[in-house]
């Protein structure tokens, strides 16, 4: 059986990094690849620059 990912979305703040982010939401750093790769189209090429107000999708654990 094929399992879909889930994700919820999160608004960024000020002085937010994928790295804060993974932390504060995921409890993990290094989580913040997974971040990465469910929102490449949003965030681009320039993994360190997220705008506060954006929204971007954070994977959800798996049960």
């Amino acid at each position: 059986m094929c399992q879909k990912e889930a994700f919820r979305v999160y608004t960024v703040r000020a002085g937010d990094s994928l790295h804060s982010v993974a932390t504060k939401e995921l409890g993990n750093m290094n989580l913040w690849a997974s971040i990465y790769a469910s929102n490449r189209r949003a965030i681009g090429k320039f993994l360190f620059t997220l705008k506060a107000g954006q929204e971007i999708l954070l994977p959800m654990p798996t049960a």
